[in-house]
């Protein structure tokens, strides 16, 4: 990305933006958690959060917004094929893709949080990175183990309009395994142009799980810890 190359104070820019998703209201604590969180780490980027204001109430809104996120309205993305072969937790997740329309919100550089994750220092330095898109690789606790795709729960992206208008157009098209919604689609489409962090950027508790020798020389760098095994703001 030339334009962030010639950036003079990329960390510090009015461009950056932290995003997360709220879908349904049994994620409004767990984003008022997450946006508490960020107010400890003194983070200089703006916050938004990507609603779709037909499915969250008033109330679940006043909640998911009551730390420092901005409530901001999307249309819904609906699943290709109507869902068929998504898992049904993931049936909204392709919303998500609205993060690329936020340059028409003024962001530059986006980090996304999803709302199953809690951030414990602080990652302001993702915003110099002059690439497209960047994410930690995903870790499975099955015989997959340490994997090669990425896990789209925390992304680093620079967002372009254009970029989801081609997504769009290849959301029921191209071969991706459906059922894990968009991120395999990112997956797909990125490929090998994703830029592979450092899993102390996602701390999926599946690390934990599968290597604790691993989860204890990232402890002490961990930014962000992604609650994927458990959701501890559910019951």
């Amino acid at each position: 990305d030339k334009a962030a190359l010639e950036d003079p104070d990329p960390i510090h820019g009015h461009g950056n933006v932290i995003a997360t998703s709220f879908f349904t209201d049994e994620f409004a604590t767990a984003v008022a958690a997450l946006g508490d969180s960020l107010n400890r780490v003194n983070t200089t980027a703006r916050r938004l959060m990507l609603y779709i204001p037909e499915q969250v109430s008033p109330r679940g809104l006043c909640i998911a917004s009551a730390t420092g996120f901005v409530p901001h309205p999307v249309q819904r993305i609906a699943p290709p094929d109507d869902g068929h072969g998504v898992y049904y937790h993931f049936l909204d997740q392709y919303t998500k893709l609205r993060l690329w329309e936020l340059d028409e919100s003024g962001a530059r550089g986006v980090v996304y949080l999803d709302a199953d994750t809690l951030v414990l220092r602080n990652f302001d330095e993702l915003f110099a990175l002059p690439y497209p898109l960047a994410a930690a690789p995903d870790v499975y606790t099955n015989r997959k183990g340490f994997w090669l795709h990425f896990n789209a729960g925390v992304l680093f992206l620079r967002p372009s309009a254009a970029r989801l208008r081609d997504f769009l157009g290849l959301l029921d098209r191209a071969p991706y395994a459906r059922h894990e919604a968009e991120q395999a689609f990112l997956n797909t489409f990125y490929a090998k142009d994703v830029l592979k962090l450092p899993y102390a950027y996602n701390a999926n508790l599946a690390i934990k799980a599968r290597s604790r020798a691993l989860w204890d020389g990232i402890r002490e760098d961990i930014r962000v810890v992604h609650y994927t095994l458990v959701k501890p703001f559910t019951r």
